[in-house]
C-alpha cells in the first residue's frame, strides 16, 4: 500500500490515500504506524486550503475513532486539533 500512496503524493488523493493506509495500520495492530499516518492525513488535508476542510475533518474522526477503538480514549481526547 505504501507504493500506492507513494503514487499519490502531491495529488488531491494523497489524504485520503494516506487514511486508508492508517486504518490498514490500525487493523493489522501497528498503533504507532496507524498515528503517524493519520496525522499526515489530516496535514496533507489541511495543506489543500479551506476547500479541504471537511476531508481534514473527517480524517480527524477517523483517527479518534480509531484509538477509542484501542482503548486510548485519554489520547484520542488530545488528538492533532488540540
Amino acid at each position: 500500500m505504501a507504493t500506492q500512496v507513494a503514487r499519490e503524493k502531491g495529488t488531491p488523493t494523497e489524504p485520503w490515500m494516506l487514511d486508508y493506509e492508517a486504518w490498514g495500520a490500525a487493523t493489522a495492530g501497528q498503533i504507532k504506524q496507524s498515528r503517524v499516518l493519520f496525522e499526515k492525513a489530516i496535514e496533507a488535508a489541511r495543506e489543500q486550503g479551506p476547500d479541504a476542510r471537511e476531508e481534514a475533518a473527517i480524517f480527524l474522526e477517523d483517527y479518534i475513532e480509531a484509538l477509542s477503538d484501542f482503548g486510548l480514549k485519554q489520547d484520542a481526547r488530545h488528538s492533532p486539533a488540540n
